[in-house]
């Protein structure tokens, strides 16, 4: 027992006794009890009844508190046994604890210096390729260095099997080095032509042959494309692009793109746009070419037509219209379904939230689709159209000047329908206009916008 516990057990005992031999003074005054004992005594049962029974008193209530005093002292050993499990079970469950922290922040840790260290790696070869003048040639060898693993993996097979077939081992070793090589010219050509057509993908209606793919393979880099190349070489031979003048080539090749017979649906559909948009300007209407401009942006809204105080379909005087217009042209098997009326009406309704500010209550926005003769729309589309409040204009498919003058500061620049700031170029400042054609740009001072770099917004 330790030393504590005897103090505790003394204290105990010590406060018992002392209320005791407090209450038997208080209750027994010595007089008193010298009082009594003389009357026991004469009596004769001092020392046979008095004496034996006080001091039975005393033998029980001793050892009553001997016994209290040894209970407490076991249920203060089986307490304090109880608090050492449990603070051992604490101390046990803390060094887990700390073991799996210490051991998940190291596996975190190493994960992530891991990751690190690919991502830096893969930065590094990333950056490599950037930096490197022919990165195109140089994924097309990694890729064909994969390709052609087999062979080696063939090869190694048959040069150091148990019985060696040398002359078959370089017979594939030389298969697999004109493969690899192969391979790199191909995928070379592949990945450039990949990237420009992500990049540009109204190229693709250019390239109709291997031949002027294979051209492309004569540019290292985007850059070098961006800098270098011609659009309107694709619509001319050498022989002609040789012979004809500057002014020359661009009008032959814009002849050409106009008169192409086989376009995607995306350069049809950008056609017929512009073609709308000349016919609204003719009849007074200030016309915003969204869809062209915002291409994948646009939200449905080819054009953004407005001229307060006329209306597109009929003769009255109306005031405060803009007509959200969308084009299709899309040809006579294939009918125009409800889903578009939907998502005019939807894209309608949303220019009107958007703008609700910069209008007054009189200004009635109105959604159109214009569509030539030749595209007819689904009965259910017809519904939709008469119960969403939808007009139809009915636009032939007529030719329009493709020219764009644009004014960029101090600079007059043209885009023709295939340069690449074609579609972003504005018509809207004074002095700018559509042009028919390069000599009608040229005559007003404009020159051809290639190797032109200015804000792609003008």
């Amino acid at each position: 027992m330790s030393k504590f516990e005897e103090g505790c057990i003394s204290t105990i005992l010590f406060l018992i006794y002392i209320p005791l031999i407090i209450a038997i003074t208080v209750l027994f005054p010595i007089e008193t009890i010298v009082s009594l004992s003389k009357i026991a005594y004469s009596k004769g049962i001092l020392f046979t009844i008095v004496i034996p029974v006080t001091f039975v008193f005393i033998i029980v209530i001793t050892t009553l508190l001997v016994t209290l005093s040894f209970r407490y002292k076991n249920k203060v050993k089986r307490h304090k046994k109880e608090i050492d499990e449990i603070i051992e079970i604490y101390n046990r469950k803390t060094k887990e604890l700390e073991y799996d922290y210490n051991k998940k922040t190291t596996e975190l840790n190493d994960n992530y210096k891991s990751k690190l260290n690919d991502l830096l790696k893969r930065e590094g070869i990333i950056k490599h390729v950037l930096d490197s003048k022919t990165p195109f040639k140089y994924v097309a060898q990694m890729a064909a260095d994969l390709s052609t693993y087999l062979y080696e993996k063939d090869e190694n097979y048959l040069r150091y099997k148990p019985h060696p077939a040398i002359s078959a081992a370089e017979k594939l070793k030389e298969i697999k080095e004109t493969t690899n090589k192969e391979l790199v010219f191909y995928k070379e050509i592949e990945y450039k032509y990949n990237f420009i057509i992500g990049s540009f993908p109204e190229l693709k209606l250019y390239i109709d042959n291997d031949t002027e793919l294979l051209s492309m393979a004569e540019y290292l880099s985007y850059s070098d494309l961006q800098e270098n190349r011609d659009r309107s070489r694709d619509f001319l031979s050498n022989d002609e692009w040789n012979k004809l003048t500057v002014s020359q080539r661009n009008q032959l090749a814009l002849d050409r793109y106009i008169q192409k017979r086989k376009k995607s649906n995306w350069a049809i559909g950008r056609d017929y746009e512009m073609a709308c948009a000349y016919s609204l300007r003719e009849k007074g209407f200030s016309v915003e070419m969204h869809g062209i401009e915002k291409r994948y942006g646009d939200l449905g809204r080819d054009l953004i037509a407005t001229k307060f105080g006329h209306t597109l379909f009929d003769e009255d005087s109306k005031k405060g219209e803009i007509f959200i217009i969308q084009c299709k042209c899309w040809n006579k098997d294939l009918h125009i379904t409800e889903n578009v009326l939907m998502q005019l009406f939807g894209t309608t309704i949303a220019y009107q939230i958007e703008n609700k500010k910069n209008f007054g209550n009189g200004i009635k926005i109105i959604p159109v689709l214009m569509i030539p003769p030749f595209t007819k729309l689904s009965d259910m589309a017809k519904n939709f159209a008469e119960i969403l409040g939808i007009k139809i204009m009915i636009q032939e498919f007529i030719d329009f000047p493709r020219i764009k003058c644009n004014i960029n500061g101090n600079d007059k620049i043209y885009h023709l329908p295939f340069d690449q700031q074609y579609d972003t170029a504005q018509i809207k400042n004074k002095g700018e206009f559509y042009a028919y054609t390069v000599a009608e740009a040229e005559e007003k001072g404009f020159r051809r916008a290639h190797r032109y770099k200015g804000n792609k917004n003008n």
